[in-house]
């Protein structure tokens, strides 16, 4: 019970003066808190407000059956002040009135305390859901402001909650569409997160959404990248481009993107799409485009540096483009330098170069040494690195001796052929077969000298072959050059720039590996271009998530966080109270200590609640 007062008339002392009633606050059977009035006592002179909160106190405890003297102690017998006797009045004109029903009020608490009781015996847990990764993705999808932008677009609510249950559950379980639906409806709790039910979800939204997404990839980007610079404090002084490709399993006869090209899963049998990105040293994507899957590496990087100068945030004189040599040709490194770019890369051919300082000794992330030392190119523009590894050159000398085993056990059985009675002897299929080891294996056919001996028939009498120079062979083992059109950078700097190119590197392996982005079965272009849409969406927020651990020094991978995570549960506990009534509570487990401090690293709160769907049923 509480007093509470409002200001009235008084017509016996002129004055306003505080008129009191007293009120019980309860709980309707909506659940919701309510209060009533029990008594209007009027105007009450002579008490304080301390003395004031001591009677509604009394009087709480006179109605819970409680004594008095247990809550105010031995002055409560002694006490000269009225409390007592304003308690015992109170209490008085409310059973007059019949205010208080004395016997309901008993029935009431003994039905209470008989309703709490659970029978432990009778406990079982029942609709266990994954809750971890999602309640983890869903406070990252937050940071990124993605249903705000989703408003803004025009979408309607009901449809934003799917969308982002579907964008969840892609990025923790790097599932297809297909499987996504099953993994909401019976593993995952991100549907009960987003506040609808699970049974909403079916075939069409599951296929539609990607495609609204991809729909308004550009306003999609270009939030990402806005809000992320800011929650990161970036500047995209450095953007780094690279490409990978992507099989389809299936003939894509009527594609216009899928193509034959080099696959880098070495899947020579599967029509491939490119996938282009332009990254900044956090891992972020600046800018992504689906190509041809027999697009080059030079030929994509003319469109996507025209539309990085058009999204880019920050000032373009600044900003280093990273690339690797295969993309570095002179044309490209014109066209970077035209829009008012740097460029830092490996250089296709050595130069002709004149050291130009002192060797500078950095270390790998393994301990060994790498010698740098910048060098004066000659009539070449450019500024340009030395670099020299040992390890590397350990590894490439290592290759060598094994391409040269391979390239010259090609040669013997070449040569063996022209010995035997049905073997190859004419000389021009000769040449085609010595040219096709020469093309396998080009970067240890040039230190070979081959000489094919023929008679009057144009038939092989003899084939030989014997290195140029040995030293020549190893001299170049782990060296190469770095070139760059930004001057005034010393050699630690240049080396710790380039480095960051093994970000590109991640985000693929992420996107790849963990994410599941290969291989693709969508028949239709446009179906395809959404679904890898979708997946680098969902590593925007992996990669939101990863960046704050890094920075609190938690390195793990996508795959191990998600594993840590899937410890946290969510389960609806069951039990019989003394009523007969089974009594249900939806509880969400506390995280563990590994997850505990995953969400102290990020700010995160580490339970989206603690109980709820009390509720109980006559059995």
């Amino acid at each position: 019970m509480h007093f509470s007062a409002t200001y009235r008339h008084n017509p016996q002392t002129g004055q306003n003066e505080p008129y009191y009633r007293l009120k019980e606050t309860y709980r309707d059977s909506a659940g919701i808190v309510r209060s009533r009035i029990l008594l209007s006592p009027g105007f009450i002179k002579g008490l304080s407000g301390e003395q004031l909160r001591d009677v509604s106190v009394g009087l709480t405890h006179r109605m819970e059956h409680k004594d008095e003297a247990d809550l105010f102690g031995d002055a409560y017998e002694a006490h000269e002040s009225p409390v007592k006797e304003w308690i015992d009045s109170l209490w008085g004109m409310m059973v007059s009135q019949n205010k208080i029903d004395i016997d309901r009020k008993k029935d009431e608490l003994r039905i209470r305390a008989e309703r709490n009781f659970l029978f432990g015996d009778t406990l079982e847990g029942r609709e266990a859901r994954e809750m971890g990764a999602e309640w983890c993705c869903y406070q990252a999808v937050e940071q990124l402001g993605v249903a705000g932008l989703l408003r803004k677009e025009g979408w309607d609510e009901e449809f934003i909650s799917k969308a982002l249950a579907s964008l969840i559950t892609r990025t923790v379980y790097h599932a297809s569409e297909y499987k996504s639906l099953r993994l909401m409806r019976e593993n995952s709790a991100v549907c009960e997160l987003l506040g609808f039910p699970a049974s909403d979800m079916n075939t069409h939204n599951i296929y539609d959404i990607p495609l609204e997404f991809y729909k308004i990839k550009q306003s999609l980007e270009s939030h990402l990248s806005n809000k992320t610079n800011h929650l990161f404090n970036l500047q995209d002084k450095i953007v780094l481009f690279d490409l990978t490709n992507s099989y389809f399993e299936s003939s894509k006869k009527s594609s216009k993107l899928a193509k034959f090209g080099r696959s880098k899963e070495k899947r020579s049998d599967a029509k491939l799409v490119v996938l282009a990105m332009v990254i900044n040293e956090e891992g972020f994507i600046k800018y992504s485009s689906v190509l041809e899957g027999n697009t080059s590496d030079p030929s994509s990087l003319p469109a996507m540096i025209e539309n990085l100068s058009l999204q880019s945030h920050s000032p373009k004189d600044k900003s280093l483009v990273v690339m690797d040599a295969g993309i570095a040709t002179e044309e490209n490194l014109a066209l970077i330098v035209s829009k008012g770019y740097d460029y830092l890369c490996v250089s296709r051919k050595k130069p002709k170069a004149v050291p130009r300082g002192d060797e500078v000794v950095v270390y790998d992330n393994k301990g060994q040494p790498i010698t740098l030392s910048a060098v004066e190119s000659q009539g070449e523009p450019g500024y340009y690195l030395h670099v020299r590894s040992h390890a590397k050159g350990l590894k490439e000398r290592s290759m060598n001796r094994q391409f040269r085993e391979r390239f010259e056990q090609r040669l013997q059985c070449i040569e063996s052929s022209i010995h035997k009675k049905s073997g190859t002897k004419k000389y021009d299929k000769v040449c085609v077969r010595i040219g096709r080891a020469k093309e396998k294996y080009p970067s240890i056919q040039k230190h070979y000298d081959v000489q094919v001996e023929k008679d009057e028939s144009e038939t092989v009498t003899r084939i030989t072959w014997s290195v140029k120079d040995q030293a020549d062979m190893d001299s170049s083992s782990g060296v190469y050059y770095l070139r760059t059109s930004r001057p005034l950078l010393d050699e630690q700097t240049i080396w710790e720039y380039y480095n960051i190119i093994r970000n590109v590197e991640d985000s693929f392996r992420t996107l790849k590996l963990d994410l599941d982005l290969r291989p693709i079965y969508h028949q239709k272009d446009e179906s395809t271009e959404a679904h890898i849409f979708f997946g680098l969406l969902s590593y925007w927020v992996v990669n939101t998530i990863r960046v704050q651990l890094l920075r609190k020094g938690i390195n793990h991978d996508w795959t191990e966080l998600t594993r840590i995570m899937a410890t946290q549960k969510t389960v609806t506990t069951c039990a019989k109270n003394k009523l007969g009534e089974m009594v249900s509570m939806r509880v969400c487990t506390v995280p563990e200590e590994k997850l505990q401090g995953i969400y102290d690293a990020l700010l995160y709160k580490n339970q989206p609640y603690k109980r709820k769907k009390i509720c109980s049923t006559q059995t």
